[in-house]
């Protein structure tokens, strides 16, 4: 038979076992996201309006990086992903990019021409953030000393 007694100490072995359970449970703590270097990136003084064939209010110039392609300047490796740094034109109208001298082998010799934003995420972010307010942006010098501007293929 049971006495009072042993029935309260049981009663306290079991609360005390549930009570050391519940504490060596793990905490759930707040996810913290951890910010590595990217390869992908733009310098912020380079953003500027362009003008190519004629067209004002539409082009944005910058110098950008990515991963995946040839050509440009080579930049030092993020672990074992290298990057380059090119010139980018963005078209702010029709979404779309070029990358001044990309290449996607070593031995072409023609460039990749224009894309889209989704194929590089360094002139999808200027994209964003700069072509609503292109006519705020200032105006790129001509790239060559006979004043001549560059020319988009196709127009």
């Amino acid at each position: 038979m049971s006495s009072p007694l042993k029935t309260q100490f049981n009663t306290l072995k079991g609360l005390t076992l549930i009570t050391i359970h519940l504490c060596a449970l793990p905490s759930r703590a707040e996810d913290v996201p951890v910010n590595a270097a990217s390869p992908y990136g733009y310098n912020s003084s380079s953003v500027q309006q362009i003008i190519i064939n004629g067209e004002k209010g539409r082009y944005i110039t910058f110098t950008g990086r990515t991963t995946g392609v040839f050509g440009g300047k080579i930049l030092p490796p993020i672990g074992d992903i290298h990057q380059r740094e090119f010139t980018y034109h963005l078209d702010c109208k029709d979404g779309t990019f070029d990358r001044l001298g990309d290449k996607r082998a070593p031995i072409m010799f023609k460039p990749i021409g224009w894309k889209p934003l989704t194929d590089d995420p360094s002139a999808k972010v200027v994209f964003t953030k700069y072509c609503p307010k292109i006519n705020s942006l200032s105006m790129a010098k001509p790239p060559d000393s006979e004043g001549n501007m560059p020319q988009r293929k196709g127009h």
